[in-house]
């Protein structure tokens, strides 16, 4: 955490990190006889190690200084842009987000609120392969499309290939969705954007899975909400609390378990496998670890790491839960040169050798990590427990989940929690094949994103 302001218009240039196993935070202070950023609100920061990048913000006046900070030197540096080269004008209140090696810097404000429109990117490449910061050179990108994007406040979110854009000001608060392709030049407003949140600007946003996830937020009020839209199948906000309730109350459910698990405590706990799997990219390294490790916990820790495994379901989140016992199975990678940057440095901090066989590195080429067909033969193959019930639709049979299907379906839910009996079989007639296969993939996607070949087992 960098920078920020406090009362009476108090600004900082400190530079904080949380450790998450203490829970305790350590400003990280530069030497005494080294430059450092000026004080500074409403500014940008993105890190890629071991770099931090901050750009502009607001200190006696708007800035338009770019600096980086070194976590192995613990050094400031700033960057200086010759006056004949390409630079955005000074701001506050805009957004930044990273495009694989790419800081990208979209609108804001200058002087007394004048809105900008403007897209800049910084390709961080060079600064990583030499650690010249003389190297890094502003690009103004061009944008195609009759979407309007004049604002500040906003926040920009990458997700894929697009930067989506939501919320801000102009002349009002605005809760528009923006989806920008920058490899195309092209930006278009996400449509069917049904029941948006209240125009805001001043939130935060972030993605889970395919989500975008929006919270709080000021238009001459504060909020506290959580709003969210699904950037796959659907384009409907809905309240989030209500799917973090359903998967709350899944934590130690016996009427949609798969299994369980016998702490050495002597208490047991109920586990939901079809819950769990689709937060491991790598399951085959990773979950079984998990449960071995669950069982050394009493059961107030093991109903708090399920319920964050429940709620960090989908292929791009990992809770971080603790850097012992399974901690070398489980991934975070760098998807610039396949590095596991999270290992490295957890090792690096606790003098330990990684195991370089017990990871497996992604390819660039292949983009964002999803379930294969083959992960799928392998882990029925394994007999793990994932599909618990048996659907019969006009004498076809099809394997699924309970914990699944009760999390998008009444119906399920409460025949579930009836006097279903384990191994009894639904049986389906008022429904053509075709419409099932729809359904059941929608109940099963909407959840834990799992892939297409789920629905043909």
């Amino acid at each position: 955490m960098f920078g920020g302001g406090g009362s009476s218009k108090k600004r900082f240039n400190t530079l904080s990190i949380l450790n998450w196993e203490t829970k305790e935070w350590l400003e990280i202070k530069p030497r005494e006889d080294e430059p450092a950023p000026w004080e500074r609100t409403y500014h940008s920061a993105e890190f890629i190690f071991p770099y931090l990048v901050v750009f502009g913000g607001e200190g006696i006046a708007d800035l338009d200084d770019l600096w980086v900070f070194n976590f192995i030197t613990l050094g400031w540096k700033e960057v200086q842009i010759p006056k004949n080269k390409v630079k955005p004008c000074a701001r506050r209140f805009h957004s930044s987000a990273m495009m694989k090696t790419e800081m990208i810097v979209i609108g804001g404000c200058h002087s007394r609120y004048r809105s900008l429109n403007d897209v800049y990117s910084l390709d961080l490449k060079p600064l990583l392969e030499t650690g010249d910061v003389s190297k890094l050179e502003w690009k103004e990108r061009k944008l195609e499309g009759a979407t309007f994007l004049t604002r500040w406040g906003h926040t920009s979110t990458v997700l894929g290939d697009k930067i989506y854009v939501f919320g801000g000001r102009f002349s009002n608060d605005l809760n528009d969705l923006l989806a920008i392709d920058l490899q195309a030049g092209q930006i278009r407003n996400v449509k069917g954007a049904l029941d948006a949140p209240i125009p805001r600007r001043r939130h935060c946003a972030a993605f889970m899975g395919s989500s975008l996830l929006v919270f709080g937020g000021f238009n001459g009020e504060y909020f506290n909400d959580l709003h969210y839209i699904t950037l796959q199948d659907t384009r409907n906000w809905v309240a989030r609390s209500q799917i973090v309730n359903k998967l709350t109350q899944m934590v130690d459910n016996p009427a949609f378990s798969d299994s369980s698990v016998q702490l050495t405590c002597g208490e047991s706990v109920y586990l939901h496998r079809s819950l769990m799997l689709p937060t491991f990219k790598y399951w085959e390294l990773a979950l079984n670890d998990f449960i071995s490790y669950l069982k050394e916990l009493d059961k107030p820790r093991v109903l708090e790491l399920l319920r964050m495994v429940y709620l960090g379901m989908n292929e791009n989140t990992r809770p971080d839960l603790v850097l012992t016992q399974f901690d070398a199975r489980i991934e975070s990678y760098d998807r610039i040169d396949g590095r596991s940057y999270y290992n490295l440095i957890k090792n690096r901090l606790k003098g330990n050798e990684i195991e370089s066989n017990s990871l497996v590195v992604p390819n660039e080429a292949s983009g964002s990590i999803k379930f294969k067909e083959s992960d799928w033969d392998e882990l029925f193959a394994a007999g793990l427990p994932l599909t618990d019930v048996e659907v019969r639709v006009n004498g076809s049979v099809y394997r699924s989940s309970k914990a699944l299907l009760a999390l998008n379906s009444e119906y399920f839910s409460n025949l579930f929690s009836g006097d279903f009996a384990d191994g009894e079989s639904i049986q389906i007639n008022n429904l053509t094949e075709r419409v099932f296969r729809v359904l059941l993939k929608y109940l099963e996607l909407e959840v834990a994103l799992i892939p297409d070949t789920f629905n043909q087992r």
